[in-house]
């Protein structure tokens, strides 16, 4: 990442040392564009995803559900 992860923020305040480590060996930054899918309908997440800037919508078919 082009600038270290601040975990001064919950919940990852709450992380032990050994744990924000862990984290920080896993980071990786990757930018999305606008209408990119993260996760299809049916999709399992796999990872956690932090949001550094923008925002992410929710939708059913057409519907919009959460924004």
């Amino acid at each position: 990442m082009p600038n270290p992860f601040d975990f001064a923020h919950s919940p990852f305040n709450c992380l032990t040392g050994e744990q924000q480590a862990l984290v920080r060996q896993h980071l990786q930054h990757q930018p999305m564009a606008a209408g990119q899918v993260l996760l299809a309908p049916g999709d399992a997440p796999t990872h956690l995803f932090v949001l550094i800037q923008g925002h992410v919508q929710q939708w059913d078919s057409d519907q919009l559900l959460a924004s």
